[in-house]
């Protein structure tokens, strides 16, 4: 099970956020949590969440306007190597 956690705030929420994130994953021990930050480094060293589910919000977006898909990922990065 995937569970996707969006911080909107400071960086005080994102802080404050953790003990949550901990209360997650000891209710719910085999899910994945994706967190969504302007912070993502505060929860770079968190070992309830895989670095993979880190998004900062610009990444975000960025997935988000190529549709999660893989191949329109590669044709933006074969034209930004040319």
């Amino acid at each position: 099970m995937n569970i996707i956690f969006n911080i909107v705030g400071g960086i005080g929420k994102c802080i404050a956020a953790t003990a949550v994130l901990k209360a997650i994953k000891t209710q719910y021990p085999n899910s994945k949590v994706i967190v969504f930050s302007q912070f993502p480094n505060i929860f770079k060293n968190n070992p309830n969440i895989l670095p993979r589910g880190l998004l900062c919000h610009h990444c975000n977006r960025g997935m988000g306007a190529l549709k999660d898909d893989p191949k329109l990922l590669r044709k933006v990065l074969k034209y930004l190597e040319k």
